[in-house]
């Protein structure tokens, strides 16, 4: 009878006493950090960023693999192909297929390297120049969700991702 008495209790304590997480964990066990990390990636990648994504390439007339594509380029700077390939860690076939759609919408065009001829490289078209800044325009709008924060706690998200994105912020904590 004792034991069952006390086995009872030892239950009810542990029901309703909560778990302190532990030392630099929330509740959830996890980081602040980590917790951050996937809110930040929820906005991003979540249904409303995905659906302005495909608004977006379809009002300027691509798909949004061609509008990624596109994005990545600079009159400036020649992108090689295979530099594409790279930087979407796909095949150069698939690139090809990409360059071919954003010729065929008169985006971009495909040049000779300036010192290998071997070597094909892209550069937008002066429609594809005037798209980019469009569609920078269109993707600088915030999702609905920044509504729900104050104009100060917008600076203060604004400042903190500033941070974040510093490479001479390497100091931890500060």
């Amino acid at each position: 009878m004792v034991s069952a008495t006390l086995s009872a209790v030892s239950t009810t304590a542990t029901q309703t006493t909560p778990a302190r997480p532990a030392p630099g964990k929330t509740a959830s066990g996890k980081t602040a950090a980590c917790e951050a990390w996937a809110d930040m990636r929820a906005l991003v990648v979540g249904d409303e960023a995905f659906g302005e994504v495909r608004r977006i390439s379809a009002e300027v007339g691509l798909t949004a693999a061609l509008m990624k594509a596109l994005l990545k380029l600079s009159p400036e700077h020649p992108v090689a192909m295979r530099e594409l390939a790279d930087q979407f860690g796909c095949d150069a076939s698939y690139v090809t297929a990409l360059v071919d759609g954003l010729e065929k919408a008169g985006m971009a065009e495909r040049q000779a390297h300036p010192t290998d001829r071997r070597i094909k490289v892209v550069v937008p078209t002066d429609k594809g120049t005037e798209t980019v800044a469009r569609v920078e325009g269109l993707l600088a709008k915030p999702p609905s969700a920044f509504e729900r924060l104050s104009r100060a706690e917008q600076q203060q998200l604004r400042d903190l991702m500033s941070k974040l994105n510093d490479p001479a912020s390497d100091h931890v904590g500060t």
